[in-house]
């Protein structure tokens, strides 16, 4: 099984900030006691920087598996999207669903992309 990788450049001509997440979810959690695989980079990028997250899927997964990528963008540090994101590792998809939508509604530059993973038979 494989795993993901996610790279977030600014490509800007100024400084930014970023909460780059990457997590797997999916029907594995049955049995993974709800925990999940995940990894955060977060911090300030000046033009040209770049932050990466690598997330690999469990060694003795045998069902189909979803990886998000979910990237923040601001101006700034801000401490309410840091304090969301803390307890993304004990999410709901429907609540990381929910967080992301009030994201946007709080005018950040929100991206997500999802892919799926079918296990070797």
């Amino acid at each position: 099984m494989c795993g993901i990788a996610a790279r977030a450049i600014n490509d800007g001509d100024g400084p930014g900030f970023v909460w780059l997440v990457a997590v797997a979810e999916g029907t594995f959690r049955e049995y993974a006691g709800q925990s999940r695989s995940i990894e955060v980079a977060t911090g300030a990028l000046a033009a040209g920087e770049t932050a990466e997250v690598r997330v690999s899927a469990p060694s003795w997964i045998r069902r189909p598996l979803v990886f998000r990528v979910l990237l923040v963008l601001a101006a700034e540090d801000r401490q309410d999207v840091s304090r969301a994101l803390a307890g993304i590792d004990t999410m709901s998809i429907d609540a990381l669903d929910r967080l992301t939508g009030q994201f946007m509604d709080l005018g950040l530059d929100v991206r997500t992309v999802r892919h799926r993973v079918l296990p070797r038979a």
